[in-house]
Parts: structure tokens; sequence; C-alpha cells
């Protein structure tokens, strides 16, 4: 579907003169027709995105229309068999003529645009549902192999088998439950990993506890301990308690604050006493689980899933069923006859109405964590992708460095030992060492270096049992090496500790990993429980948080991970009844892009207030927004390290939202909006400095709207038309340069560019093309489209086997089309693939990211809304 974002995004490029930028020419979404490019030297968007079908490729002998690939086998995520439908149109024939392909090639996968890429593309066999001319067969040879594909990821993984996933469970992961308190009122579950390290922190006097997961002071004087809870503080002469309010502060902790240290600390000095009572505080030693609810349990029959029911007034997943409680941690079930008293035990199998929770359920995020559902087949397929990396064999590795002399323990039931007082992953075997780092592979004679790239990791490193903290480097593989460069494989495992067992994603291992602490120094491991380890389908996206809450406020802690894009994060947020305030940064290894956001809300005043910082070596940018709601004016100001900048004010007045903003280049160019929106209608004008123009106007609202666009710079243009009725969706394209594209969605997600009026056709395994109509299946034959029988084998229809003419590659001897009969529950797997792979797909890529309110951020985490 041609996307409005394309069209804002060429408009800008060419109306400012800047051409084609980094942005630009690292999102090949944004394409150019052939004709386009010869004629115009600007951005054009009239042509579809490559993974967008179906899809036309013209040439001199006609035109060929491609439908949307279906997956055959791709069993090593490395090369993929591939069925296709195809419309031919050859030169001087009106009449399409149908059949189907047959083809191979090597992937390549883009999690963070979510693109598979087939290149080497290679046709096995070529078949039409009629006699047709020899030369129709060769120009689809041609035509297929003469340009790269790419498909969506959700495509391909909506059509692997369950099969798959079972194969991949890993074994040797431990299945005792964790502790789990549970708790009905304001709580804190304050855990110290290891032993307490107190650690000197700001001004004389004060010390922090380095490996727990509050902020928490002890004031060396009196050793009196001080926790921070949002913005009070609580007390207590021991860890295990009795907490109480704080009245007085240590001077050494006012000092902290007055040296602007921690902003968290900062916000909460002065010392402000509240008139509620203390939070409970749970002290644990060792990762433990905590189920706050608002109150006694309050539950919601689940239509449709049998006896069961779920917990409205808490933030985690607790489920219950035929009088037994069910607890989801880490992509684990855990039960209970007794929520407060009773034993937790791991839940083998669960009951059958788990399965039957509905999809559009506010509970039904948990279904990824149940197995043999869909969502928890397409999370644990997303778990297994690997990332591939070619490496230049001349690659400098990292200064590695110890606290202290470097120190290996060995790994129990291995002959491999790890080195413990360092934040590198170092190994040690036959007294040769190795460094992983970034998904690479280093050996080196010592443990300080020098460290030289490898293709050769001892085999006796893959043998590490999950108890062991190294377990995640065995997750990385060398696929290949050549003279001057090795590639290698790893799958999420390794970089997020997420991974496959008993059909499901699960965190970590299950395992308790001990931290290292030598001196000061506190080197913990990644634990599965006590961080509210979860998983959101609708995103793809896995996180963690640590929560404490109640009726008088509260404060969270969330981490998160996106194996689409390689980014990590935190987000700390902190709220009571009138204001509340977040701080969160984040970091991505892939691209080097780092973030740190910080927002505030003041109810009283009736104002928000943004402060944002990008950085990305020595590029950077700002980002202020002021937001007074009261007025209904926002100002937006950004600013580039590089002298770009952008100021933009916009204002709603009684419906009306009325919009300024000047954007400006380094080089002096700019470029000016003007806009006026209603519910109903809409103008807004676009006028670069180089004498690019633009214009949008947009009529009608909600289910039914029109909208067109107008771009114009020296003597061409582009105009777009877009209707919506209903759930569908239509847009058109046209350039002066003649070049022409049209884009049809409707309430099942399909998504049709290209001339086709054929309808949704699909291959068969037999080799035949079927269609999908209101009225069922029907497949072609004889030159008309014929009501598909009780028995779809069909008669064999005219085919031509082009795997002989490629007798050097391995990959021909997997046929695709290995199956002569086609079902109906074939086709309407097949089907559903198609359909659910391009929901999930648009619904990814089109995710905004962090939720903007504390409400939305812990709406985000369970996937669930529950009453606060």
């Amino acid at each position: 579907m041609i996307n409005f974002r394309w069209q804002l995004l060429g408009a800008c490029l060419f109306l400012t003169g800047c051409g084609p930028s980094a942005d630009t020419a690292a999102n090949p979404d944004i394409a150019v027709t052939p004709a386009d490019r010869a004629a115009a030297p600007l951005v054009d968007i009239s042509e579809p995105p490559k993974w967008v079908f179906p899809q036309r490729r013209v040439v001199d002998g006609g035109e060929l229309v491609i439908h949307a690939p279906q997956v055959r086998q791709w069993p090593d995520f490395a090369t993929v068999s591939i069925q296709a439908a195809i419309e031919y149109y050859p030169a001087g024939d009106p009449l399409p003529k149908f059949g189907t392909v047959s083809f191979s090639s090597t992937t390549k996968i883009n999690l963070e645009r979510r693109i598979v890429s087939l290149d080497s593309i290679e046709v096995n066999q070529v078949q039409f549902s009629e006699q047709v001319p020899e030369r129709y067969y060769k120009a689809i040879m041609n035509i297929v192999t003469r340009e790269q594909l790419e498909a969506p990821l959700d495509l391909f993984l909506g059509s692997l088998s369950a099969d798959l996933v079972e194969r991949a469970t890993a074994q040797g992961f431990s299945k005792q439950p964790p502790l789990i308190h549970f708790a009905s009122t304001p709580t804190v579950l304050l855990f110290i990993n290891g032993p307490t390290l107190f650690s000197p922190v700001g001004s004389p006097g004060l010390a922090v506890i380095a490996n727990a997961n509050w902020p928490i002071f002890r004031d060396t004087s009196d050793k009196a301990l001080y926790l921070l809870n949002g913005k009070a503080w609580l007390t207590a002469a021991e860890l295990d308690g009795p907490w109480e309010i704080a009245t007085a502060l240590p001077p050494a902790l006012l000092k902290l604050a007055e040296a602007g240290l921690s902003a968290d600390i900062s916000a909460a000095i002065p010392l402000v006493v509240p008139t509620e009572p203390a939070p409970a505080v749970i002290f644990v030693d060792q990762p433990t689980e905590l189920i706050l609810a608002d109150g006694e349990p309050e539950l919601a029959q689940i239509d449709g899933a049998d006896e069961l029911a779920y917990v409205t007034n808490t933030q985690s997943p607790l489920f219950v069923d035929d009088g037994t409680w069910y607890f989801l941690a880490a992509g684990r079930w855990f039960s209970t006859t007794d929520l407060v008293t009773g034993e937790w035990v791991y839940v083998e199998q669960l009951p059958p109405g788990f399965k039957k929770i509905p999809p559009d359920h506010p509970a039904s995020a948990i279904r990824a964590s149940v197995p043999g559902t869909s969502e928890a087949n397409l999370a644990a397929l997303e778990a297994l992708l690997p990332v591939k990396q070619e490496i230049s064999i001349d690659t400098q590795a990292p200064q590695v460095s110890y606290d202290g002399e470097p120190k290996f323990i060995p790994i129990s039931d291995t002959t491999v030992a790890r080195a413990v007082n360092t934040r590198y992953d170092i190994l040690e075997f036959e007294g040769r060492y190795y460094l992983c780092y970034s998904g690479v592979w280093y050996r080196a004679p010592s443990p300080v270096g020098p460290w030289e790239l490898t293709a050769e990791v001892p085999a006796a490193i893959y043998e590490i049992p999950p108890s062991s903290p190294a377990y995640h480097l065995t997750h990385v593989r060398v696929y290949e090496s050549r003279p001057a460069a090795v590639t290698y494989i790893y799958t999420p495992g390794y970089y997020s500790s997420v991974y496959v067992s008993g059909g499901v994603t699960v965190y970590s291992t299950g395992w308790y990993y001990p931290p290292y602490i030598y001196g000061y120094a506190y080197y913990p491991y990644y634990a599965s429980y006590g961080h509210g380890s979860w998983y959101n389908p609708t995103t793809g996206r896995y996180g963690a948080r640590s929560v404490a809450y109640g009726p008088y406020g509260g404060y969270s802690y969330n981490e998160g991970y996106n194996p689409r894009s390689g980014r990590y994060g935190y987000v700390e947020t902190a709220w009571d009844n009138d204001e509340w305030a977040s701080y969160a940064q984040s970091y991505n290894p892939r691209s080097g892009i780092g973030t740190e956001t910080s927002r505030y809300y003041d109810e009283d005043h009736n104002r928000m207030v943004t402060e944002r910082d990008i950085s990305r070596g020595n590029q950077s940018m700002s980002m202020n927004r002021n937001v007074d709601y009261d007025t209904g004016v926002a100002n937006v100001k950004r600013q580039t390290a590089r002298g770009g900048s952008s100021q933009a004010e916009r204002v709603l007045k009684d419906g009306t939202l009325t919009t300024q903003a000047t954007v400006s280049a380094a080089n002096g160019r700019s470029t000016t909006l003007v806009g006026e929106q209603t519910r109903a209608a809409g103008t807004t004008t676009i006028a670069g400095s180089e004498g690019g123009s633009a214009t949008f106007e947009r009529t009608g609202s909600g289910s039914s709207a029109t909208r067109e666009a107008t771009f114009a710079k020296g003597g061409q243009s582009v105009t777009t038309s877009r209707e919506q009725r209903d759930n569908a969706t239509q847009t058109r394209v046209e350039s002066s340069a003649g070049g022409k594209a049209s884009s049809i969605t409707n309430g099942q997600g399909r998504s049709s560019i290209g001339r086709s009026g054929s309808g949704d056709l699909y291959a068969g395994h037999n080799g035949n093309v079927y269609r999908k109509t209101d009225s069922g299946w029907s497949t072609h034959k004889s030159g008309s489209w014929q009501q598909m029988g009780s028995d779809t084998s069909g008669a064999r229809t005219p085919s031509k086997d082009y795997s002989r003419l490629f007798q050097s590659s391995t990959r021909n001897s997997r046929q695709a089309n290995n199956r002569t009969i086609t079902s109906r529950s074939t086709l309407n797997r097949d089907f559903s693939a198609r359909q659910g792979g391009i929901n999930r797909f648009s619904q990814r890529r089109n995710f905004s990211g962090n939720r903007g309110s504390a409400g939305q951020l812990r709406g985000a985490i369970s996937g669930m809304r529950g009453r606060r």
C-alpha cells in the first residue's frame, strides 16, 4: 500500500532541493520508476516498494504480474523454496495466461525493516493452465530472475510449520519456580543480587547499594538505610525492615542532590513527608516475582474460554480456572491453589481454555505464551531468526580489561572455563582464549591478547549447558569462512537471552546466576525472574519491568528490547495524583543511535514538557516540546549539530487545528508549512526555498474520507488521490512523466498494487493456480475459471522443468512442488498465512514506539487493561 508518509517525505526532499539524504539511501521503500528517473531529477514516489504484491514487471515480450510468494521450505532461514501464482500478458495478446512458478533462492533477513531479500533466484519449474508457446516459459524465467525480490518477513513466518518450533526446543532449562509473592496493598519488592555491595557515592558519608533493584542509600554515620520510592523516602535500620516514612534526610544525601548527580534524587528533595502510610517492603536475595493487585483480586470471565477468568486489577498476567491460579513469568506458567500461602509449581500443560482466549480480548497478549497458538508459534519463530554478518579478517578486537588479574572458573560438565572479573565474554579451552564480542569470535594465546578474528571455534564451547551464564555464547556460530572475511550467524538467544522451550519463547534459562563481585565491581547476569519479563505480540517486542504502585501513586522501572531493530533501553516513571515524570534512555548497537528523553506533566497547570536528545557518533539532535492543554498551544523546536533546525506551532481552538512550521537545512535551504485542519476537512500548503511546492486537500472523516495532493517543481509534478470508504482504501498516484500506480486495501489486510483484475491468486502444491473469491475456491483450466471440486489434484497441466539448466546448483535438488494434491485446507492455510502476515507486517512497521503516559506505558507492558 502506498503510504502517505512516503509521499510527504518525497515532497520534502525535492521541495528543498536537498536530493537524496542518508535517510533516503537507507530507506529503499522510496523507489523511482525507470521513466521518471530519466525524466526528472527528483525523488518520485509513484512506484510501490519491492515487497508489495501483486507486482508488475514489464519487458519487451509482455508484462508479468507476480502474486505474493508462498513458502514451501525454509529450514535453515538461509535458502528457501517458493511457489507463486503468475499472470503473463504477452505482447499483442489481450488475454492473460495464468500459471505458477517454482523457484529457490538464498535469503537475507532485515529485522529492522522486517523484509526478506531473495537473491540468486533460480527457477525450477514454470507451469501454465493451458497450452502456450515455448517462448513464454523462457520469458517467465528471464523476468523472474533478472531482479531481486523482496517480501515481508511476516509473510514468510506465517507459512512455516509449527514442527519447526517443536524441533527447536532447547533442553536443560530449569523448571524450578521462583519465589512468588502476592500483595493487595502498595508494596515494594527489594531485591539484592548477591552479597550486599555498599559503594561510595557522591559525597563523604554516603554509600549506595550497587546491586539493588531500587535506589537505596546508607548513611555511614549511623548505618541508617534510605530507599527512594517515587518522591517519598523510606528508612530502616536493616534491609528486612521494618521500613517507615522518613521525616528527615542525612546531610550527605542532600549534598548528593545539590551536586546534580541524580535527577531522581533531586526531584525528591526537599523532603516532603507524605500523609499516606508507607508501602510494605519485601526484601529478597534471589530473583522473585511480585504479583501486586489493587485490593483483593477482581475476576472477569473470558467468554468462550471455558471456565477461565483473569484478574483485572493487576498488571501481572494472573488467571484462575476451576479453583487453580495460573501466573505467567518469563514465558513460563506456574500454578497454585492459594495465592497467599500456597506452593507454586511449574505447569506442564495449561487448561484448554487458554487456547480459546479470543485474539481481540484484553488478555489476548498471553496467547503468545500458550503452546499451540498461532501467536506462540510466530513468537518462537522470531526467536529463531538468525542475524548474519560478514566481518573482515583484519577487524580489530576490543581492548579487554579485568578487575585485577584475569580469573577463570571451570564450567561444570565441560572442559571450558570462563572469565568472571570482566565485562567481556571470554572463555579458555586447552590453553587458548576465545572472546565473543558483538557476535564475532576472536582468539588469543593469552587472556589479554593479542586477539585475532577466528573461524575455528572449539566444539567444546557449544556443549556449555544452560546452567552456565556463558550459555548464550553457544548461539554464535561461524557460517562460512573465506581468506578475506568470516561470516558469523547468531540468534536472539545470544543478545537478548530469549529462547524457545516447550513451543513458546522464554526469557533466560530459568537458572539463577549469582553475580561476581570484586571490590566495588559488580558483574550481574541476566535473570529469568524478578523483572516481569513480557512479550507483546502486537509489536514483536520483549521487555521487563519492576513496579510498585498503589492508590496514592507509584513508580515503575521498565526495560525493553526490540529484536526487530536491536534497540534496548529503559524508562523510569513516577506519578501521583496530579503530576508524573519519566526519564528514558535507549541505545541501538547496530546503528550506534542513542536517545535520552525526559517528560514532565503538571496537572495543576495542565502542561506537558518533553526534552529529547538523539546522538549517533558526532551527530546529534535535540528536541523540546511544550504543550499547554488549557490554551491548546503546542510548540516544538529541533536543532541538529550540523546546523539544521525546525520550529513549529500548533494551535487547537474551537475544533480547528492550525499549524505553522519552518524547516531549515544546514546549507540554508528551507521549507515552510501552513495548514488548517478540522474533523471534516483540511488544507496544507508547503513551499520550498528552491521553488518546489505542494498542496494537500482533505474532506470527510472517520470511515469516509478523501485526500488529494499535488507536488510540483520545475515543470514536473506528482498527483495523488486517496479515497477511504468503510474499511477499504484506494490510492492512485500519477506523475507528469507517465508513471502510474494504485493501491487497494480492505478489511482482510490485502494489499494490491498493479493492474490485475483476477483477484487473489495462489499457487497450489500441484502446480495449478487457484483464486479465492467470496463464493470459495476456483482453479484455472483450459482458459477459464472453474469452481474447485472435491478432488483438486486436477489434470497435469503443461509445465517446463528448468532445474536441468542449473546442474551446478545443489539447491535445485529440492523441488518446491513435490506434492501432487492440493486440498481446500492447504489453500486455506496459504490464505490465512498471507492475510495474517500482511496484517502483522503493516501493524509492526507502523507501531510508533514508546507510549506517552504512565497509564499507556503500563498498558503496553501487560497487554491487559485493568482497573487501577
